[in-house]
């Protein structure tokens, strides 16, 4: 029997874990949620002590929402092999793309008066410009694409050198985001300069890290107590809140621990992931409802452009002024932005059953 035969249908064959649906319908509400920082004006809040903390520490302990979904990715995915069935499961991913692409140039046509322009229209698409949040589709194209061969790779290795391969990754792609950050958020960066304090060249490829990281967890099950565990994400995130307030020194917010390839979101996300993962649902209702988030992520992601575009810029800006004002209205605006894309992501599914 060769590598490939040995190792292509290892996950196929074992009942589907609930922990990862919770993991994902997680990351996928932390998104939304994330959404209504960059849609309400925190960034240009002044960061005050008192009355900022909890959004603060909010924002910090959500951002590790993308992280999840590629840690998910690399538990699900890392015994793929590079076969012809796995590249045909790109074509959905595209069609779902394309799918929330058309649907908010039609509401930029038809609702917001905008011209047709063909050639721009098919630019949007192509450069992942027409649906917003398409980034990540940007990315995972080409992760979808490596993986069988991260794959064979990654399981052709002994357990310690699996050990150095991701000890490598995060010291090249996650360390220097947050040291350079640090740098040029302190009395020790050079003013009105944007410092590199260790070389940043790779930084680029943090996905990788993350991916190998939840590979790791499904080939050995990684598994600590559950209350250190939320200790260390809640004191963690809890500090870095309360640094980021003193580094902002009552201005707007200042960014030091960096973006999704900072060791640090990685600490945070690895810790909530490890907390999460194995959890097993009883109840089969809510079981049921997370595999249906789960299934949709991707369509609940891309189509919240859309819906946060509505939300946000039409009818909300009209009522208020401040991001004060919206965050009286957090919880029914975050339920609101989460709920409208659900529900749009299962009539999609009906209409067009492709996932």
């Amino acid at each position: 029997m060769n590598f490939f035969s040995r190792h292509t249908k290892l996950l196929d064959s074992k009942p589907r874990q609930s922990g990862i649906d919770i993991v994902k319908a997680c990351a996928i509400f932390f998104v939304v949620t994330i959404h209504f920082f960059l849609r309400t004006g925190f960034y240009q809040t002044n960061i005050v002590p008192a009355s900022m903390y909890f959004e603060t520490w909010m924002r910090i302990a959500l951002i590790i929402c993308v992280p999840l979904f590629i840690l998910a990715t690399g538990y699900i995915q890392s015994h793929k092999m590079p076969t012809a069935g796995w590249y045909k499961k790109l074509l959905p991913i595209i069609i779902i793309y394309l799918f929330y692409s058309i649907l908010f140039i039609l509401f930029q046509i038809f609702y917001k008066g905008e011209s047709f322009d063909l050639l721009k229209r098919i630019s949007d698409i192509s450069a992942f410009r027409a649906d917003g949040y398409s980034w990540y589709v940007n990315m995972f194209i080409g992760l979808f694409l490596l993986l069988p061969f991260l794959n064979v790779m990654f399981l052709n290795l002994e357990r310690k050198h699996r050990k150095a391969l991701i000890v490598t990754l995060v010291v090249m792609a996650c360390l220097p985001e947050f040291i350079n950050n640090l740098y040029n958020a302190t009395p020790f960066g050079i003013p009105g300069t944007s410092g590199i304090l260790v070389p940043n060249w790779w930084t680029g490829i943090y996905p990788l890290a993350y991916y190998f990281i939840g590979a790791y967890i499904k080939e050995y099950q990684i598994k600590f107590r559950k209350a250190l565990l939320l200790l260390g994400f809640v004191l963690l995130s809890g500090a870095l809140a309360l640094i980021t307030i003193f580094v902002s020194k009552s201005q707007v917010f200042v960014n030091f621990i960096g973006d999704y390839g900072s060791i640090l979101i990685l600490f945070m996300a690895v810790l909530f992931f490890l907390l999460v993962y194995d959890i097993a649902i009883k109840n089969k209702v809510v079981a049921a409802i997370m595999q249906n988030i789960s299934e949709l992520t991707l369509d609940i992601y891309l189509c919240s452009f859309l819906t946060d575009a509505i939300i946000y810029d039409v009818f909300l800006v009209k009522y208020m002024k401040s991001h004060h004002d919206y965050f009286v209205w957090f919880i029914p605006i975050v339920l609101t932005v989460f709920g409208l894309p659900f529900i749009i992501s299962n009539i999609r599914k009906l209409i067009l059953p492709v996932r």
